[in-house]
């Protein structure tokens, strides 16, 4: 009797370790042997970005990041998966896609670094980045970066909130530490990006529109790996009152349709229902928006997601 209980007791720790034991895996996009715990994949994406970050003046070029985040005994850490492009957005606004996206994390988490006055500072922000990028995959985004499996560059900031104007403080980041891999093997169509390129030495630029609200929105977390691409077509484009949504290879289900102007300002926000995986929205009431240029987005929480920039005019 005594040998089978120790037999069953030895069964159980052996359970419970085999079950807790095992370390999860780091985002596939970095290799470096590191396998403490991340979230993600999450998304984030923002527009009416400062020419200043951005590099081009196009408030409604929207950007969206997939990326992983951890908080460690080091402090807080970014690793980013995709970089996109949609709306109205030119060859410039392209050259700065690593120094946005290093740019909009840093304002998605200001407050989680304790930023909250001029001031405040924090000096253990992680940036992991890959050494290797696929380009221009996404037939419905204008431009996207999408990282390789390979090495990341991983470089430590300082960020603070420094003078800005009287609605917003400036965020300042301060690169002070940087390790690059010492090779790289991109296999195509991958292709090599050194880490001075990905990981910026300087930025700074507004914390907060200058009506107050914050730059960067973020619809949906712990989105899956394997997401339809979906297309999203408007008409008539220029609109008066009336717009037609057309959206293919979509999932049925519940979405959020929402629709900002160029400095972020939300003026509709509403819950729609797709029911087959090519739909059409007929006559979607815009009458009461007044004439300007527009960004309309479609999201769920399974990581679809669709930016299309439309203009009204009276």
């Amino acid at each position: 009797m005594l040998t089978l209980l120790t037999f069953i007791t030895s069964l159980l720790l052996f359970i419970n370790y085999t079950t807790y034991s095992q370390p999860p895996s780091e985002p596939v996009i970095c290799n470096n042997g590191d396998s403490t715990y991340w979230e993600g994949p999450l998304t984030a994406l923002t527009f009416n970005i400062p020419s200043s970050i951005l590099g081009c003046n196009e408030p409604g070029c929207v950007v969206t990041i997939v990326y992983y985040k951890r908080v460690t005994s080091w402090g807080f850490e970014v690793a980013v998966k995709s970089i996109s492009f949609s709306g109205t957005c030119g060859s410039g606004c392209y050259a700065n896609a690593f120094p946005t996206a290093l740019w909009m994390l840093s304002v998605l988490y200001q407050k989680n670094m304790g930023l909250n006055n001029v001031g405040d500072c924090y000096d253990n922000f992680t940036y992991r980045i890959a050494t290797c990028w696929e380009p221009n995959t996404n037939p419905s985004a204008l431009m996207q970066y999408i990282a390789c499996e390979s090495e990341c560059c991983i470089s430590t900031y300082r960020i603070c909130l420094v003078e800005g104007t009287i609605v917003s403080p400036n965020i300042q980041i301060q690169r002070i530490g940087i390790s690059s891999p010492i090779s790289h093997n991109c296999i195509l169509p991958c292709q090599f990006t050194d880490c001075e390129s990905t990981s910026p030495n300087f930025i700074e630029g507004p914390s907060r529109q200058d009506n107050g609200s914050t730059f960067v929105f973020y619809p949906k977390q712990n989105v899956n790996n394997d997401i339809e691409v979906g297309q999203l077509l408007l008409s008539p484009n220029v609109v008066n009152d009336n717009l037609n949504l057309t959206i293919s290879n979509i999932k049925e289900g519940n979405y959020t349709l929402k629709i900002y102007d160029n400095i972020g300002n939300s003026f509709i926000s509403t819950e729609i229902q797709i029911q087959s995986a090519n739909s059409i929205i007929k006559n979607f009431d815009i009458k009461e928006l007044p004439t300007g240029k527009y960004n309309l987005i479609i999201y769920n929480n399974d990581g679809f997601i669709q930016t299309k920039s439309f203009i009204i005019v009276k």
